[in-house]
């Protein structure tokens, strides 16, 4: 007798906007209905991208024997109807051996992003279970084509040529081409695009079996059931921004030729991988990895674990694949794994509720050496805001950068301010990196102009104007703020005095008045820092080859002419001409940069940072780490950023960002990095905010950004 719909008997979903599809010319047969069991292609389809930032519409085509039983593509939600995941049932055929051809399509406005193709049975007498989402790592310019929505003639040109070859052979599923124009498929005859790689089509020993209603569960992250209406009865979806929101960010450098990463400290359940894309770096926008534990058996591939080692999709880390687009591997310990039965929440979710998280598990790295900088990018900043940034400092209401060409903005910390901007009223720089500081509301930057000339800038909120002090034939060295927000500018006077290191002062606002000069040797680079300490105003300042300390006068106290301290010199063979010269103080060290003289006259040059204890102002210091390669500097005197606070410590050689506790100990070669650019990209600004954990970065190409950071 003739057997009930499958729809009608156990509720299969008709959540693509048609009907379970009967791909049958005639009743099925069999001896009773009492005795018979369910047999049915359960057909879950779902995304890992974001809806409307990435696609806006899923198609789905099915035919039997070369005739198209099912050619539908609906909007999803929320500007649509259809509801992801979304599934339909698929009857076995008259003839139980013939294949089943499936294809699902993702679309933006009406352009393929993605396609997904199988073949496969309908195993007797079960419910299984097949997975076709459509995955990030399967698009990007390999793929084109778009809809065809015109309902004429197939087309016989174009990228699809159509002939009545037999399954498998190319074109794959020339019934379909006629609702396509141009399409183009990464994959050759035979194979499907699977999570960026080329898989076979045939997927009927990877189906899942199921009994009882386990379907619904395998594709509504375990539902009970779903209603008349394809709603599903429990489940819970994945939380993307809460699972990644203080992820630890792996540089792709830093993930194995293979595409894998060392094993973490923490249970493997619960353990995330995600990519931070490019396109959109906001934490929604990560396209989280399935993890599978057998690859081998599953549709839906992602990462796993092999040799000690977790493994992520190649496609990942693949120069033909999504390489270019992926900005950093995310790692996440606050939630159980994402696995491709829970779907990923969002306005188009069939299932709302999100699934629990575990008690906290800690970092994912080791106990022992740093645990990481999990930075997210906070804002892209464009070239006519900023030119190249170079310097970054933090204000109480904005990140202050400043570019190569001298040119400042401020972007808000935490709410919707608009940027503000200013410069110097000369626009050409000479090859030095500009500086900046910040305090509160006040910021100046220090630049240095053409000809000699350097111009101190000093702005405040929100009175939208600047203070612009020109100072004629000098070399810039570096702008530091004190804590009432007067800035004091280090450089070299040129050239009747020259070698005359001299510090200048502003006594309020409006008024750049105060000027000190101190006597030192005859090189000119310099870098500064300034620090109170006990009720002293010292400033410690690289003058040539050594560290010196200066007590600033309190400003508006007269113009006494003050002279500086030597605190330390560096050991034998540091270079005797010049910078790198940066300066770090904290009650307990202080930290400054000196440059190695060159061992060839090729390649970038070496520097090394030194440590001092301003107690004992030690006349020789001894390098705390050695053999960091300056990368990415126009000259010998741009400055690498250092920044930190009592207990912390993060420097940049151009290339990498470092962090280390201060008190660790002394090191021959540099920690592995925090953070490594992209080529082409160099970090010279860096910020601590040392209330919030957080540390913050902007590179030449304008990319700001921050998060937390832990060292052990």
């Amino acid at each position: 007798m003739a057997v009930r719909s499958l729809r009608a008997s156990f509720a299969l979903v008709a959540g693509l906007g048609v009907v379970a599809t009967a791909l049958v010319t005639q009743p099925l047969a069999c001896s009773s209905s009492s005795d018979r069991v369910p047999t049915a292609l359960y057909l879950g389809v779902s995304s890992d991208m974001v809806v409307e930032d990435d696609f806006d519409s899923i198609g789905l085509f099915v035919s039997v024997n070369g005739d198209v039983k099912l050619s539908n593509v609906s909007r999803v939600r929320p500007n649509g109807t259809v509801a992801l995941p979304g599934s339909i049932s698929i009857l076995q055929p008259v003839n139980p051996s013939t294949p089943v051809h499936i294809r699902v399509v993702g679309y933006k406005s009406g352009t393929v992003i993605a396609v997904r193709d199988a073949i496969s049975t309908v195993p007797p007498d079960q419910i299984s279970v097949l997975r076709l989402p459509i995955q990030w790592l399967s698009g990007g310019p390999k793929v084109g084509g778009k809809q065809r929505t015109d309902g004429g003639p197939t087309p016989s040109s174009g990228q699809v040529k159509l002939k009545a070859d037999p399954v498998g052979s190319d074109p794959n599923f020339p019934e379909f081409a006629r609702f396509f124009e141009g399409l183009v498929l990464p994959c050759p005859a035979g194979q499907t695009p699977v999570n960026g790689t080329c898989s076979p089509l045939d997927v009927t020993n990877l189906l899942i079996p199921t009994k009882g209603g386990a379907h619904v569960a395998e594709v509504f992250g375990g539902a009970t059931g779903v209603d008349g209406n394809g709603v599903p009865a429990g489940g819970a979806c994945f939380p993307v921004e809460d699972c990644f929101a203080d992820a630890l960010a792996i540089p792709l450098a830093d993930v194995a030729a293979d595409c894998s990463i060392p094993k973490g400290s923490v249970p493997i359940g619960q353990v995330n991988f995600a990519v931070r894309r490019k396109k959109c770096t906001d934490t929604r926008c990560s396209i989280v990895f399935d993890y599978v534990s057998d690859p081998n058996r599953t549709t839906t591939p992602g990462w796993f674990e092999q040799n000690g080692r977790y493994v992520l999709p190649e496609a990942t880390c693949d120069v033909e694949g999504r390489r270019a687009d992926v900005e950093a591997i995310l790692v996440s310990t606050t939630c159980k794994n994402k696995v491709s039965a829970i779907p990923t929440c969002g306005p188009w979710s069939a299932v709302s509720d999100k699934m629990q998280r575990p008690p906290p598990v800690g970092p994912y790295l080791a106990d022992g050496g740093v645990t990481g900088w999990r930075p997210t990018r906070l804002r892209t900043i464009t070239s006519d805001v900023v030119s190249k940034p170079v310097g970054l400092a933090l204000g109480s209401n904005r990140f202050w950068v400043v570019g190569r060409d001298g040119k400042a903005a401020g972007f808000s910390r935490s709410t919707d301010l608009a940027p503000l901007t200013f410069g110097p009223t000369s626009a050409v720089v000479a090859p030095v990196f500009p500086s900046i500081a910040a305090k509160g509301t006040f910021v100046a930057t220090g630049v240095g102009i053409e000809l000699g000339d350097a111009r101190l800038l000093r702005f405040s909120e929100p009175v939208a104007n600047v203070d612009e002090k020109i100072l004629s034939g000098v070399t810039l060295g570096n702008v530091v703020l004190d804590d009432d927000g007067n800035p004091i500018l280090t450089y070299t006077v040129l050239p009747a005095t020259m070698g005359t290191p001299g510090i200048k002062v502003a006594t309020q606002l409006s008024q750049m008045a105060d000027e000190h000069t101190a006597m030192g040797p005859l090189l000119a680079d310099l870098g500064s820092s300034y620090f109170l300490q006990d009720g002293s105003r010292t400033l410690y300042l690289t003058v040539g080859l050594r560290l010196h300390s200066m007590v600033v006068p309190r400003f508006g106290q007269g113009n006494t002419q003050f002279t500086t301290t030597i605190v330390a010199s560096p050991p034998f063979p540091f270079n005797q001409s010049g910078g790198p010269g940066g300066v770090f103080a904290t009650s307990k060290f202080i930290f400054w940069q000196r440059e190695r003289p060159a061992a060839t006259t090729t390649g970038n040059p070496t520097f090394a940072i030194l440590r001092n204890e301003p107690s004992t102002l030690n006349v020789t210091a001894r390098p705390w780490v050695e053999n960091l390669t300056l990368s990415g500097a126009q000259s010998s005197r741009d400055i690498p950023a250092m920044t930190g606070d009592e207990n912390s410590f993060f420097f940049s050689d151009g290339k990498n960002v470092y962090g280390r506790k201060v008190t660790d100990s002394e090191i021959s070669t540099p920690p592995a990095p925090l953070y490594t650019t992209d080529p082409g990209d160099f970090v010279f600004g860096l910020a601590y905010d040392s209330s919030a954990g957080a540390l913050y970065a902007v590179t030449e190409n304008g990319l700001l950004l921050g998060g937390p950071v832990t060292l052990k």
